[in-house]
């Protein structure tokens, strides 16, 4: 990762200072939920990104802290700290293809995958008791 440091200079039109006002990060990597971008962590901070507007590529987690890619919404995959891009609500509207079953979390498994002793869905829902292996 390459980090940008000016010391007494402005940050360039699409960068932001981090809160020491010397190191200047790429705005898309403000609030990223990805990584710390900023040496003193000042870019993944409840009060800077609760107030952060998202790229428009980016959607925002639901509680107000993070924002993520568009792309990465229902992928069974936790990109948001609190679930939201996983959330069923959002992902069951997906079609699970055939010979597929819904999770508890809304991704979609073989029926084979389920109660095979391993955590296919990501929530282990696919294992979880009582466990009828035949009973799709």
């Amino acid at each position: 990762m390459k980090v940008a440091v000016f010391l007494g200079r402005s940050c360039s039109g699409w960068q932001v200072h981090c809160a020491d006002q010397i190191q200047c990060i790429y705005d898309w990597e403000q609030c990223d939920a990805e990584t710390v971008h900023c040496v003193d962590g000042s870019d993944e901070q409840e009060d800077i990104c609760r107030n952060h507007t998202c790229p428009s590529t980016d959607l925002k987690c639901a509680d107000d802290l993070q924002c993520f890619p568009y792309l990465y919404l229902c992928n069974g995959r936790r990109d948001c700290y609190d679930g939201s891009d996983e959330a069923f609500n959002i992902c069951k509207t997906k079609e699970c293809a055939f010979r597929q079953r819904y999770c508890d979390n809304g991704n979609c498994v073989y029926i084979t995958e389920f109660c095979d002793g391993k955590d296919d869905c990501g929530d282990n829902s696919d294992e979880k008791e009582p466990c009828f292996r035949n009973n799709y």
